[in-house]
């Protein structure tokens, strides 16, 4: 990860992936970051003084996200993911209502998007967490759920292959089973935090809290708390 320190150009090189000065600089300028030189050939090195948006340097150099990418939509979910137990059992379809209803739009394809890009890297896991039963239903048609035990999703489903072995169809099975248990049982795992990669995670957090408290701070006086509220 990039810091305020000074590099030797091979160091420097290697970590933004660059292969010359002249290549060096132009990414450094690109992304806001300042830096001093000193020496020529195989002695210069490169003293970073500043770095103007870390979150969004971390993210493009250490976890290969594309530089076209949302930073403030990305931002704005890893703080849910890292920080919200009540988003992180949703399935994608409601985390994006989740936001949406927090005030961040992100579609669905794009949080699916985020998130294997957060797992390749072993941010999270998507395969390692608990599962979370809950109930799918409408209201004045409008999509709810409700979480539940364990035990009444398995009755429930109990309650559909019953009717299939009574003779209902698959489809009339299922309206059998929606009736008693007053909507559709489902089951989600939970994103989990890597517990292996936790040095990476809390410093990623921490850029994260930092980047919304200074957006937040300047866009509206006010602190990452907005986000929750």
């Amino acid at each position: 990860m990039l810091k305020k320190k000074v590099y030797s150009a091979k160091e420097l090189y290697a970590l933004i992936g660059t292969a010359s000065k002249e290549a060096t600089d132009r990414k450094l300028g690109r992304y806001e970051i300042e830096y001093t030189t000193c020496g020529r050939g195989d002695t210069l090195t490169y003293t970073i003084t500043n770095i103007h948006d870390p979150f969004k340097v971390f993210c493009v150099f250490d976890l290969g996200f594309a530089p076209q990418t949302d930073f403030d939509k990305l931002c704005d979910f890893i703080f849910f993911l890292l920080n919200d137990d009540d988003f992180t059992w949703r399935p994608f379809e409601m985390m994006e209502e989740y936001l949406r209803i927090a005030g961040r739009g992100i579609s669905r394809q794009t949080l699916a998007n985020y998130t294997r890009h957060l797992e390749r890297n072993d941010i999270v896991s998507t395969t390692a967490g608990d599962f979370v039963y809950y109930r799918v239903y409408k209201h004045y048609g409008v999509q709810q759920h409700e979480i539940v035990e364990k035990a009444a999703y398995s009755a429930a489903w109990k309650v559909y292959w019953d009717a299939r072995e009574r003779g209902y169809d698959s489809r009339a099975a299922y309206d059998v089973m929606y009736n008693v248990f007053q909507g559709t049982p489902r089951k989600q795992r939970i994103i989990v935090q890597n517990a292996f990669t936790q040095d990476i995670v809390s410093y990623l957090s921490e850029l994260v809290a930092e980047r919304l408290n200074d957006k937040y701070a300047s866009d509206k006086g006010d602190s990452v708390k907005q986000l929750t509220e």
